[in-house]
């Protein structure tokens, strides 16, 4: 069977292949092994932000750590992969774009995974596009994308969730598109057959912060499905949104 490891090993060998040298690209991202059966919200590509990852860097050990430098590409023998690990569960406990994430993991007392239909670190997402999808086709993957798109679902069969949530409108078209989703009318979501014997309810959504983030109450009726797939009771607070 295969291991975290060896999707990390693909994704490296897969950067080997694509930018053997070039200084505007950043490694790809390395996942840790998911906890199974955990809330797994899944975005477009990791962003990188510079002033994000200040923020992020001076809750860590190693506050005057370069971003740029670390996750360069191509990366050095002696890259430090649990380091990686460190600074992206940081970035997952305090970064405001996790904090739907948490909110609705937290109210419904579950553990939650974060992953990226493609693997591309950049600021801008139209960057990633351009080498992801074939020009004149926003759906179709170039063999760059496809590549990424069938490691990712071998990340979703490693982490068996208990519903995925898909949190970028072009994420979800293609996410439709490359799997087999049923919808089940009974329920109001689709459903996706990962395995035998393992259907998993699939919410797909646009961004959920943002400028181009969900409104309030879209946001609540998608928590409320969340919650009803999953056996679960939630209540949306009054007022704002807060991070527990």
């Amino acid at each position: 069977m295969r291991t975290i490891d060896d999707i990390n090993r693909d994704l490296r060998d897969l950067w080997g292949k694509f930018f053997f040298r070039d200084g505007e690209v950043y490694a790809p991202m390395q996942y840790e092994m998911p906890k199974p059966g955990a809330l797994v919200f899944v975005g477009m590509n990791p962003s990188f932000s510079t002033t994000g990852w200040k923020s992020i860097l001076r809750r860590s050990e190693v506050r005057d750590l370069n971003p740029h430098d670390f996750f360069r590409w191509p990366s050095p023998q002696d890259f430090n992969i649990e380091l990686a690990h460190t600074l992206e569960a940081l970035a997952h406990e305090h970064y405001s774009f996790f904090a739907p994430h948490r909110y609705l993991a937290k109210a419904l007392g579950v553990s939650w995974v974060h992953f990226d239909l493609f693997a591309y670190r950049a600021t801008k997402q139209s960057k990633m596009q351009t080498l992801a999808f074939v020009r004149g086709n926003e759906i179709k993957l170039t063999d760059f994308g496809a590549a990424q798109f069938s490691l990712f679902q071998e990340l979703l069969i490693l982490a068996r969730p208990s519903a995925v949530v898909v949190i970028n409108a072009l994420a979800s078209q293609v996410y439709l598109k490359m799997r087999p989703l049923k919808f089940n009318s009974s329920v109001g979501y689709y459903c996706d057959p990962l395995e035998q014997g393992l259907n998993v309810p699939v919410f797909l959504s646009g961004m959920l912060t943002g400028a181009r983030a969900l409104d309030r109450f879209s946001r609540d009726r998608l928590f409320w499905q969340i919650s009803r797939a999953l056996g679960k009771t939630w209540q949306p607070r009054a007022g704002r949104m807060v991070t527990p």
